[in-house]
């Protein structure tokens, strides 16, 4: 959402994509998601974001085999002249610029760690899309909707036609 505040302590519902929609995380199987190798190191990658970032919880989550459906929330915290309470790492070049800690962020660390990773492991092909889907959760209502969109989706894979936007159902 232009002018939006990525930073607001809050839900935010993400999908991200494999490039040009691969299934190379794994395959369904009798309403079960087997992950493959990738998907297992994404898997652990995703689970990995809260132990890297303070003030990040993740909620449900699930892989699917061309992408990623997850809650991240973003809490409430305060910062010391701007800078987010962190190790630094080499890969502080994500925070360099501007100290705020952002949904974009997250997700570009996110997609930028494990592609380093899966190239280093021999996927040298492997590639995420280059944007994302985000929703900015704004009620208990949608965040029950998408929740259950979540831990139904391996069950409707076969209806999947990747049109994020129509399972958030806002309340009047």
């Amino acid at each position: 959402m232009k002018e939006y505040d990525y930073s607001r302590a809050g839900y935010y519902f993400s999908t991200i994509c494999t490039a040009n929609r691969e299934q190379v995380l794994g395959k369904i199987s009798g309403n079960r998601m087997i992950l493959s190798d990738i998907g297992l190191i994404v898997k652990d990658h995703w689970q990995g974001i809260s132990s890297r970032f303070a003030h990040i919880v993740l909620g449900d989550y699930v892989i699917m085999p061309d992408h990623i459906h997850g809650i991240i929330m973003l809490q409430e915290h305060e910062t010391k002249k701007g800078l987010i309470n962190q190790t630094p790492t080499k890969n502080s070049w994500i925070l360099s610029k501007n100290t705020k800690l952002t949904l974009g962020k997250i997700i570009r660390f996110f997609k930028a760690k494990t592609s380093k990773v899966l190239h280093e492991r021999g996927h040298i092909n492997f590639r995420w899309q280059r944007n994302y889907y985000e929703h900015i959760v704004r009620n208990d209502f949608e965040l029950g909707r998408i929740r259950e969109y979540i831990r139904s989706n391996v069950t409707q894979w076969p209806n999947d036609n990747g049109d994020f936007e129509d399972i958030v159902l806002k309340a009047d």
